[in-house]
């Protein structure tokens, strides 16, 4: 049996990438995925293996990842720089191992005061950000061979649940494949930090979680959660703009998508919950169609759906502009486990 990620806000969002400049070198990396499950057809541009679209436009993804041999790894593809090593290995602040989410603050403090690789603005990863070293096309763990201490575990991110009607649950990735998934902030995982190098202030690149919300608001060498760093693109303006033919375009990463989905717009007679494989059958007659004038309509893979996400919402947590958002079903990716036939 074939295992499809999914996510928890989605039924079947559609769009394609479009790069608003050329210029443009960095933003959301490519999953990794090199398999196909679902290969090209006819107006269907396949799954993810076959498109492998993000960053770098061209070559490997594991070519953007650079060793810069003082405990750090620069990552050409999403513009952030991220510790080699992590708390598995390597102390700060007198801490190692797994810890509490408020010790990770303290692990960072404590990377911040040493002048970690001769800065001291390093952070724990949101959400998008961490996910954004999984490597979709591995397991075990599912992240690239430059981490070599990267464990098969969960790894703490600045990034909340936010639930008003729930105690305080952050967010971790489980590194055995990838998963997403929150628990008791008195839990304990790993940290990885990381510090954004690539700065320009305008729209496009890495995008943010959208979070507003502060759990932990640091101070001083310890630079706060989520809701308050808030990093990522937009720097300013919206974070979605409507085009007025029921599409949308993100402005950080460039995608545009579609406004509605399988729920209230049919296509090929596919409307509603469809299986993976009707996924396709669906949008290859939206690229029939022309939908939006265009014909390069795909499915989302993992990180793009999950780029989609917005933090600052709950139930659903994706912004106000895509027509559905009051549905809350299972959408699906293009992404499949690696090694699954």
């Amino acid at each position: 049996m074939r295992l499809i990620y999914s996510l928890i806000i989605c039924l079947t969002a559609y769009f394609f990438q479009s790069l608003p400049v050329t210029a443009q070198s960095y933003g959301l990396p490519k999953t990794g995925q090199k398999a196909v499950f679902h290969p090209a057809g006819i107006n269907d541009l396949g799954d993810d293996g076959s498109t492998m679209t993000g960053y770098p436009l061209t070559g490997r993804r594991e070519l953007t990842l650079h060793d810069n041999h003082d405990g750090t790894i620069t990552d050409d593809s999403s513009g952030l720089m991220w510790q080699k090593k992590d708390s598995f290995s390597e102390e700060a602040g007198g801490i190692i191992g797994k810890v509490t989410w408020e010790a990770a603050f303290d692990y960072v403090k404590g990377m911040n005061e040493q002048n970690y690789g001769n800065h001291n603005d390093w952070r724990v990863p949101n959400l998008k950000e961490l996910l954004s070293i999984t490597n979709m096309g591995i397991w075990l763990p599912a992240v690239y061979s430059i981490f070599d201490d990267m464990q098969k575990a969960e790894y703490w991110t600045s990034t909340s649940l936010n639930n008003p009607y729930a105690s305080h649950q952050p967010y971790y990735i489980y590194f055995s494949e990838g998963f997403i998934q929150y628990k008791s902030p008195t839990s304990t995982a790993y940290v990885k930090a990381v510090r954004s190098e690539y700065t320009t202030g305008g729209l496009f690149g890495f995008p943010k979680t959208g979070q507003e919300k502060s759990w932990h608001q640091g101070g001083g060498y310890d630079r706060g959660d989520d809701g308050i760093q808030r990093a990522g693109y937009p720097a300013t303006a919206d974070d979605f703009s409507d085009n007025g033919n029921e599409t949308i375009l993100q402005n950080a990463t460039g995608l545009v998508w579609q406004q509605k989905d399988s729920r209230t717009q049919t296509f090929g007679n596919q409307t509603g919950c469809l299986s993976w494989e009707d996924s396709f059958a669906y949008v290859a007659e939206m690229n029939n169609q022309r939908f939006a004038g265009e014909t390069d309509w795909r499915l989302p893979n993992y990180f793009e759906l999950t780029a989609l996400e917005d933090w600052k919402q709950f139930f659903p947590n994706i912004d106000e502009f895509f027509k559905d958002y009051t549905f809350t079903g299972p959408y699906w990716s293009s992404t499949s486990r690696y090694g699954i036939p």
